[in-house]
């Protein structure tokens, strides 16, 4: 809105909206593809007896870390799940033999390259907490000195403002949280989650065309009358969405 082209969206379509159209055709193939790894991930006895479990990541993926915590909070209610930021896990001093058994620690980086949660990854396996990086590159440092990698296997597509990466670490970390569950009760819960997400990406979709063209036109109510501040408000379980979008505002309007 800033480059004087008011009246051709698709002037954008590199930017946030053709990601939302880009998400469209990956949502079920990555669900499939997280589940696949997921269900293969938790053959490991370590993730089955989890009683605690700590979440981090940079940038999108430390808002992945808490955007999850209804998952977990769902499918492992018996688990105390903690997202924390990177620089403060990757900073951990806790000392005690034993303190930290059955304590998991999920790690994101679609990238695998970011230093502060490699040195996570070290922290945590210092103090005998397992590791599981999910990640999008498994030949990264991440993935390397992780005990497990949760291989999000996304495919090619328009990754410039993150959305796609940011789905797919979501949806994977959902994934394992269903997966876990899974093997301590033997419910299907994955095909049960997987319906619900048909079902939203189904409606949201359906919709998408006439979301497009009503944000757009407030979009450019809002350039013509000088608006320069943004807030977004969310609660509950939207909360991290709204911080996710906050981001991308940021982002995409190069402010």
């Amino acid at each position: 809105m800033r480059y004087n082209r008011h009246y051709d969206k698709y002037h954008y379509r590199g930017c946030l909206r053709q990601q939302c159209v880009d998400t469209g055709p990956l949502t079920m193939p990555q669900f499939d593809e997280s589940a696949k790894a997921a269900r293969e991930l938790v053959k490991d006895p370590r993730l089955k007896n989890v009683k605690k479990i700590f979440a981090a990541g940079c940038g999108d993926s430390n808002i992945v870390s808490y955007a999850i915590r209804g998952a977990f909070d769902k499918y492992l209610p018996d688990v105390d799940f903690e997202p924390v930021e990177a620089i403060e896990l990757s900073q951990f001093r806790f000392e005690g033999e034993g303190m930290f058994e059955n304590t998991l620690g999920i790690l994101t980086s679609v990238s695998g390259k970011i230093h502060r949660t490699i040195e996570s990854v070290r922290a945590c396996k210092k103090h005998g907490i397992t590791t599981v990086a999910v990640t999008n590159t498994p030949a990264s440092q991440t993935a390397h000195e992780a005990d497990l990698v949760l291989f999000a296997n996304t495919p090619p597509g328009d990754h410039d403002a993150g959305l796609r990466s940011y789905y797919a670490s979501v949806i994977s970390c959902t994934v394992l949280a269903a997966a876990i569950a899974e093997v301590r009760d033997g419910r299907d819960y994955i095909s049960e989650l997987r319906d619900q997400v048909q079902r939203y990406h189904d409606t949201f979709y359906d919709e998408f065309e006439n979301m497009d063209e009503g944000v757009f036109r407030k979009a450019l109510a809002w350039t013509f009358a000088g608006k320069k501040t943004f807030e977004v408000c969310a609660d509950g379980p939207l909360f991290w969405t709204g911080k996710f979008i906050q981001a991308k505002l940021v982002e995409v309007s190069g402010d």
